[in-house]
């Protein structure tokens, strides 16, 4: 679910309560401040229930419980280092949705330093060595060039 903040010109009564009616979550008319603007979207998304990430993962033979910390290729046990968990932690959390180099930077790290996408692609990289039936031809973490990467789960 996506909160909807309409940003318009028109002020008169009919129209707002139409865009509300419609689906709209709140409703800004021209002229208005960025502040303002910013809190009235912050205020939706606190109210905008998050999808909570599955804890359990199950796709072509590789499995992951979040909750206990195990991952496993083929009922085999893999050891992962706490920046692979974190990969994984972060690109499983919306499987299908691409994650740029940026975001997976900051959701691992947290903090701006080095090359982010020689950090990612090297990481990346081992991860996919433990995870990946075929490491050079990846069913799981896919690249998406130039923008980031993607979590494949498939049933």
């Amino acid at each position: 679910m996506v909160p909807i903040v309409v940003l318009t010109a028109r002020h008169a009564e009919s129209e707002k309560v139409e865009l509300l009616n419609a689906g709209a979550d709140d409703y800004v008319t021209k002229p208005f401040g960025t502040a303002e603007l910013a809190a009235r979207v912050a205020a939706q998304l606190r109210r905008t229930p998050r999808r909570q990430p599955d804890l359990f993962i199950h796709t072509d033979g590789f499995s992951i419980d979040f909750e206990r910390r195990i991952a496993t290729r083929d009922a085999t046990a893999i050891r992962l280092t706490p920046i692979e968990w974190g990969l994984l932690r972060a690109l499983s959390a919306d499987p299908g949705r691409v994650l740029t180099h940026q975001q997976l930077f900051d959701a691992v790290w947290g903090q701006a330093y080095g090359d982010v996408r020689q950090y990612l692609r090297v990481h990346v990289t081992h991860l996919r060595r433990k995870i990946e039936r075929n490491p050079a031809n990846p069913s799981i973490i896919i690249t998406e060039p130039g923008v980031g990467y993607r979590f494949n789960a498939t049933k």
